[in-house]
């Protein structure tokens, strides 16, 4: 899809939010792989790495045991993660693959530029730091926004979080300067 779009409409970006944001992470790496040369990925806490027991996902379940009131909240979530892994790529030998978790390509040089939207109380924040700084790190311009405050699932609760308007527009700024040699004024 990423190949046709791009002999198509000659620039293009990816962007998802959870398992969307795992899913353009990657495109965003095959393309490299392929050298299609892409204009940015946007990526809304991103599901990265499918490792269990990272020092993040382990703190956030032993901090997040009571949140917002709800008994069992981080190891719930923790659970609830591997079951989605499970599910998503049964084969846990296959689940370690860079187009599954991202996070585990040897390198992430040459991909797209990224904008990464994490929330402060998100399972998930740990993998799209540690992936903000090896893009940083190997030379990929990235942006990196963490909303204070917020919850995994922010981004699309428009009518309810200011946040996720701020986030939106974020995410909108971010794509307009990616695609801004295409604008003819």
């Amino acid at each position: 899809a990423v190949e046709w779009a791009r002999r198509d409409f000659g620039s293009v970006a990816v962007g998802g939010d959870s398992s969307g944001g795992n899913l353009a992470a990657a495109a965003a790496l095959k393309a490299r792989d392929k050298g299609v040369e892409m204009a940015a990925q946007l990526l809304v806490y991103p599901v990265l790495d499918s490792t269990e027991d990272t020092d993040h996902k382990i703190a956030f379940k032993r901090r997040y045991a009571r949140f917002a009131g709800q008994p069992g909240y981080g190891p719930n979530t923790y659970r609830r993660l591997k079951h989605i892994w499970e599910t998503y790529v049964p084969d846990p030998a296959v689940r370690a693959c860079p187009y599954a978790s991202p996070l585990h390509a040897p390198s992430l040089a040459g991909s797209a530029p990224a904008m990464i939207i994490t929330a402060e109380h998100d399972f998930l924040r740990g993998e799209a730091e540690d992936y903000a700084g090896r893009l940083r790190a190997e030379g990929v311009p990235v942006e990196l926004r963490e909303y204070a405050g917020q919850i995994h699932g922010f981004f699309e609760m428009f009518s309810v979080m200011t946040d996720s308007h701020h986030a939106v527009g974020v995410a909108g700024d971010a794509l307009r300067r990616a695609f801004r040699h295409l604008d003819p004024n």
